[in-house]
């Protein structure tokens, strides 16, 4: 069975539970598999990756910084009009499907789009 998932690429969220709470940003990729996403905040860890084809045990060791994957339970929507999270629901207008914030009544699509417009 297919997990619902209700963030999309290009929305802000904050980080609510984890080592990262707190931390604000943007989706640049979610993995559907894993259930992760990666924002645009610049947050890495170090990696460390040894050659498996050397015999030498001495050889040096590379490092490499990779993006910190977040799960998805512990992301929610950021609401720019209430400057906090909010959860979202769903609604039909003009026989489209669109996300709409709980609490303040806004549409998230909407504002989706006009960033990505004034991006490219």
């Amino acid at each position: 069975m297919k997990t619902k998932i209700k963030i999309k690429t290009g929305d802000q969220v904050q980080v609510i539970a984890g080592s990262q709470k707190g931390l604000r940003g943007k989706i640049i990729f979610i993995d559907h598999k894993k259930l992760t996403a990666i924002l645009d905040t610049g947050k890495e860890r170090t990696k460390s990756l040894k050659n498996k084809n050397e015999v030498n045990k001495k050889e040096k060791i590379q490092t490499k910084q990779i993006p910190i994957p977040l799960h998805l339970s512990n992301l929610m929507l950021w609401d720019e009009s209430l400057n906090s999270i909010g959860r979202i629901t769903f609604k039909i207008i003009d026989n489209q499907k669109k996300r709409i914030f709980k609490k303040s009544g806004n549409l998230l699509e909407e504002r989706s789009k006009i960033e990505n417009n004034k991006n490219g």
